[in-house]
């Protein structure tokens, strides 16, 4: 997981790999901790299980991003999310 706190005071978060509900959460105590206004991250497009695990915590599909992510050498689409704290 990177984390990444910019000037606008939003936290972009990349995830590759399984992520569990008590990262999300502890994530999400941080940032409320931290004021972060936003939370922007990335999910591949066929990662049901995971866009479903952030929809459940509030965040908001934004657009699809064709070819936005490589793994394993090869590039997949995937979609930016993003929650709004504040």
């Amino acid at each position: 997981m990177k984390l990444y706190k910019s000037k606008e005071n939003r936290v972009i978060a990349g995830i590759c790999g399984g992520i569990g509900t008590e990262l999300m959460k502890h994530l999400l105590e941080l940032a409320k901790k931290e004021f972060v206004q936003k939370i922007h991250l990335t999910v591949l497009a066929n990662n049901f299980n995971a866009m479903h695990m952030y929809e459940k915590y509030g965040f908001k599909q934004i657009r699809m991003i064709p070819k936005g992510d490589i793994w394993r050498g090869k590039r997949f689409d995937c979609i930016e999310m993003l929650l709004e704290l504040y």
